[in-house]
């Protein structure tokens, strides 16, 4: 049985929608629980505003964390099961969001910690289901 050294770049494509998908799934839930909505736009233009937000730095995180990532590591830990590359995804991400919030010159601990958790688990889900979908196409 031949093993493929890289994970193709549909996969990646597809773990990089379907994290983006939990990332915004994530903060609509925040802010429908939320009482924080502005008035002015309401809860949907407040959803829609976040949304904007943040897919550029999930696309950036994207780019920067998980091609490299899977480029470099994925022919060395081929044999890591999908919950340990979920774990170091979500641990990447969450390591990002207050190097973004720095950049930006947002400096709300609380913020960060919610941004921080917001990024694990998209960065997370984002490389549990790259490894999901390799690990399927190698057997």
């Amino acid at each position: 049985m031949k093993t493929r050294n890289r994970v193709p770049f549909s996969e990646i494509v597809a773990g990089g929608i379907v994290g983006w998908v939990c990332l915004i799934s994530a903060a609509g839930l925040c802010i429908c629980m939320s009482s924080r909505s502005p008035p002015e736009i309401g809860g949907v233009g407040f959803f829609i505003f976040w949304s904007v937000m943040l897919a550029p730095f999930y696309v950036a995180d994207f780019l920067l964390i998980t091609i490299p990532s899977y480029t470099v590591f994925w022919p060395r830990m081929r044999s890591a099961n999908a919950l340990l590359w979920s774990l170091i995804g979500g641990m990447l991400f969450a390591v990002s969001a207050p190097i973004w919030s720095v950049v930006v010159g947002h400096l709300d601990v609380q913020d960060m910690l919610f941004h921080s958790g917001l990024a694990f688990i998209a960065g997370g889900l984002s490389f549990f289901v790259i490894s999901r979908r390799n690990r399927a196409g190698n057997q």
